[in-house]
């Protein structure tokens, strides 16, 4: 029981060094370049971003700060990544889905909904979701 919960805990923080590393990536900042910016090594940096390591939450507000996105992103994308399935799209409900989203999207007045859509779009993407 210890071993599957240590276990999902390494797959979290996993996922969590993944989504750092896809807004460093964002906001095209090399290891190096961000990790003068936190005020920590580029191998810190690294192990952060292959869930070797444990990020605090004090550095994790910092590194938010820094990245321009909310603090509670690397954790609703985890969450949700742990249970989102892979679905294969027919060529036919593919566009469907792309109207839909379409539609839902230009009816969005906040500017800021539009641009967190558009962030965890390209979460999904980068993951192969």
């Amino acid at each position: 029981m210890k071993s599957k919960i240590f276990l999902q805990e390494k797959q979290f923080d996993q996922q969590i060094g993944e989504i750092l590393k896809y807004y460093r990536k964002y906001k095209n900042l090399t290891q190096v370049e961000l990790s003068k910016l936190i005020g920590i090594s580029a191998q810190q940096l690294q192990k952060y971003e292959i869930g070797k390591n444990k990020i605090s939450a004090s550095r994790l507000k910092k590194i938010s700060e820094i990245l321009e996105v909310p603090a509670n992103h690397f954790f609703e994308s985890s969450f949700s990544n742990l249970n989102v399935m892979r679905h294969k799209f027919t060529e036919s409900d593919s566009k469907t889905d792309i109207k839909q989203l379409i539609n839902c999207y230009s009816r969005i007045k906040s500017e800021k909904v539009r641009n967190i859509l558009i962030q965890n779009a390209m979460i999904f993407m980068e993951l192969g979701l």
